[in-house]
Order: structure tokens, then C-alpha cells, then sequence
């Protein structure tokens, strides 16, 4: 009984050894099969995003964009698209029907279209069967059209969204690659799960842009500059130079909440503290003024009038529109204050030491793709003019300027004077 029971047990124990093995190789099978899954999902991912990745994004001209929300079809007359054209924007947004997409065309403006069957696509659970036929269905009714410049998306997107949107931009590169996504990023003082760098790099990663946008309204009620300002350009400027795309920056064009009304000085200093920090292009928001709160002098009034916003905006956008060509064709390569209460940006090679007049100047180190030096120089203080009396680490042998006609000029006698918030760009030969 005994030596039956061993054997028993003998057999029970070859029959439990035998099933372990055959559970340890379906396992290791069952594993197999997942990790080749993976595989081929990873490189099928991968191949989609080779074709999403964009092209260079070069403009014809510089892109200064004028932003307009929920106004009605009847306001959006020709002598309207054609003030935006003659304050000095190149970009409408945006464009709702054909017959808009016309009219800004016979002004000479490019355009975002928004598309509300594209627009209003639930990102943050996508279907990729409808964002595929909302890009499709966009592309086929305005993408023909040479003034179309790209469509909107969203505005301020969650990471929850960033997936949804990605699909979107996918598609548009493989159906019209040389129209672009528009998407605006919410600035540093935003509620966050995580640094606003890791959120920007996030998004870059997952939705593949072919411009990184992002607004910051910093000119605050009592002269203040909201906190973070600084900081938000170098996270902006740090992630799309790592990954090779331009960046945008929306300023501050129509007061409210508890934002000032805007001098001469804080127009100029919004658009050109992006512009040292390499930014390239600019948009304003907002263009008309609604009829909402206290929301007052945009550049145009509730009632269709020009404001002295428009002017004031009128004679930055004329500086951007002649500087546009020389813009387009610089690289930074670093940013720094010369009163040094802000961090360094990119490597720049400190060509300026110091400046006796004043040190609360910006300056950005550009290489042109010809090879040449260029510098940017930021007066930041927006009560005090400045006088540029630079001291080198090497002196050049010749600077010239870029005056606000297009002409370069030699640096010297009246032209080393920067207004508050007013910049210069130089020429340097060493």
C-alpha cells in the first residue's frame, strides 16, 4: 500500500512537473507574442510619425497675425480685412467661409481657417475615423487656396488633449503638407501636472507641430510685469530649439481683466523681448474688441473705429514687416541681460560686456544663414530711454543698423537711442 501510494505520489508529481513546464512555455509564448505586438506597434507608430514630422516651415513673409473671435460674417467686410492688411499684419485669424478666404486675399493677407466640424472635435476622446474625414473634408473645400495659410485646432490645449490633436496634424501632413496646424499653447502661470518645459516637450513630442505657439499677457494693472515672464520665453525658445521648429509668441493687444491699458512702450516691449529670444512670428490678441466685460482699445473699437491701439500697433508691425526678410533667415544661438537678474538663454558668447548708459538691455546673438553676426539689443525698462555705448569683449571692425525703412545704416550719431521698450538689430563684422 505504501510503495502504491509512492508511486502515486511519483506520478502526481511528474504530471504537476510536467504542467508547470507547459505553462512556463505558453508563458514565455503568450510573452512572445506581446513583446513581437509591441514591436510591430512601435514601428508602426513610428512610421506615422516619420510622415507626420513637418517640413521646414519657411514663410514668404514674416508672419505678424492679427487674432478675431466670434464675430459675426457681416463685419468682416472687405474695408475690414483690408485695415488688418494696412496696420501692418500679414496674417488673418481667422477665416470662417470661401467668401472671408476671398476677401483677405484681395487684401494680401494669408489666414487660418477655422472649420467647425474640424474645430469642434471632442480631442480629449478622438475618433480617428472623423478627424481624419474633418481634415479631409477642410482641405478639400479651402486647402486649393493660396491664401490659406493652415487651420485652427484649439486653443490652450490640456496634455489630455495632446493625442487627439496629433492625429489631426498627421493627417494634414499627409493630405496637404504644405498647410500648417494652429494651436496655442496656455503660458507658465497655467494650472500644471507637471513644469511648463516638460508640458511643452510633451505636446512637441506627441503632436509633431510645425510651429510652436504659446501666448503670455504679462503687462499687468500698476506697471507691474507679470512673474514668470522671463522664464516662460527661455522654456519656449529652449524647446523648440530642441526640436527644430520656430516658435510664435501672442501678445497683449486689447486690454482686460486686470491688464493695463497699453503705452507705445509696452507694445514694443512685448513683441520685441520675443523677438530677441528668437522668436518667429507674432500674433495680437485680440484685433476687434468685443462687447464682453471689460474689454477695451483694441486696435479696432466695438463699433468698427480705428483706436489709437491700431496706430501704436500700426508703427510696431512696420518695424517687424521691414526686419521680416533678415528674421526669417537668423538662428539664436544665445540671449542675455546685461544686468544679469535673468538667466542666460541657448549659449550665447557674451559679445557684449556691459553698457555704461544702461544695463537694462537684452541681447540676443544671431548667425545668419550666410554665416554673418547679428545681434538684437532690447532696451527693457518702459519708462527710460537708453543710449547703446557698448562694451566688447572683441570690437567689431563695422556695425550697421536696420532702420524701421528697411535700410542698413551705419551705428552711430542718433541711432544708438532705444525708446522704451524699442530694440535694434545690428550687423557685426569682426
Amino acid at each position: 500500500m505504501l510503495a502504491l501510494l509512492g508511486a502515486t505520489a511519483s506520478c502526481d508529481n511528474v504530471k504537476q512537473s510536467a504542467s508547470e513546464k507547459f505553462n512556463s512555455g505558453a508563458e514565455q509564448v503568450a510573452e512572445g507574442v506581446k513583446e513581437a505586438a509591441e514591436k510591430a506597434a512601435k514601428v508602426v507608430e513610428e512610421s506615422r510619425r516619420q510622415v507626420s514630422k513637418p517640413a521646414p516651415y519657411r514663410p514668404d513673409r514674416f508672419p505678424i497675425m492679427s487674432y478675431s473671435q466670434h464675430l459675426d460674417d457681416s463685419k468682416k467686410t472687405q474695408d475690414w480685412f483690408q485695415g488688418i492688411a494696412d496696420c501692418g499684419f500679414t496674417v488673418v485669424g481667422f477665416c470662417d467661409n470661401i467668401a472671408q478666404l476671398n476677401r483677405a486675399k484681395a487684401a494680401g493677407l494669408k489666414a487660418f481657417v477655422v472649420d467647425a466640424n474640424l474645430a469642434l472635435q471632442p480631442w480629449e476622446q478622438p475618433d480617428p475615423a472623423k478627424i481624419e474625414a474633418a481634415i479631409d473634408q477642410s482641405v478639400a473645400t479651402f486647402g486649393s487656396d493660396n491664401a490659406t495659410l493652415g487651420f485652427y485646432l484649439w486653443d490652450e490645449p490640456k496634455a489630455s488633449q495632446f493625442k487627439g490633436l496629433s492625429l489631426a496634424v498627421s493627417r494634414l501632413r499627409e493630405t496637404a503638407p504644405r498647410l500648417t496646424e494652429f494651436v496655442c499653447m496656455l503660458p507658465n502661470y497655467a494650472k500644471l501636472d507637471t513644469s511648463y518645459r516638460e508640458f511643452l516637450t510633451q505636446y512637441v513630442e506627441t503632436v509633431s507641430p510645425a510651429v510652436l505657439s504659446y501666448n503670455f499677457y504679462g503687462t499687468m494693472e500698476g506697471g507691474k510685469l507679470r512673474d514668470g515672464y522671463w522664464n516662460n520665453l527661455n522654456d519656449v525658445q529652449f524647446v523648440s530649439a530642441k526640436a527644430g521648429i520656430p516658435f510664435w509668441t501672442t501678445v497683449l493687444s486689447c486690454p482686460h481683466f486686470n491688464f493695463r491699458e497699453l503705452s507705445d512702450a509696452d507694445i514694443r516691449f512685448q513683441v520685441f523681448s520675443a523677438i530677441v529670444y528668437g522668436a518667429k512670428g507674432i500674433g495680437y490678441y485680440l484685433y476687434q474688441t468685443p462687447t464682453i466685460g471689460n474689454y477695451r482699445l483694441g486696435p479696432i473699437d466695438i463699433d468698427g473705429t480705428k483706436t489709437e491701439t491700431w496706430h501704436k500697433v500700426k508703427r510696431v508691425n512696420r518695424v517687424l514687416n521691414a526686419w521680416g526678410p533678415t528674421l526669417l533667415q537668423l538662428r539664436l544661438k544665445g540671449a542675455y541681460h546685461l544686468d544679469k537678474t535673468e538667466p542666460p538663454s541657448g549659449k550665447p558668447s557674451n559679445l557684449i560686456l556691459a553698457n555704461p548708459d544702461s544695463t537694462e538691455l537684452v541681447v540676443g546673438e544671431f548667425e545668419h544663414e550666410d554665416g554673418g553676426t547679428y545681434l538684437i539689443i532690447l532696451n527693457k525698462n518702459l519708462s527710460q530711454s537708453a543710449g547703446l555705448y557698448p562694451v566688447w569683449s572683441k570690437k567689431p571692425s563695422n556695425i550697421e543698423l536696420l532702420r524701421e525703412d528697411a535700410l542698413w545704416v551705419p551705428f552711430s550719431g542718433e541711432d544708438i537711442w532705444l525708446a522704451p521698450g524699442q530694440a535694434a538689430l545690428l550687423r557685426i563684422k569682426e
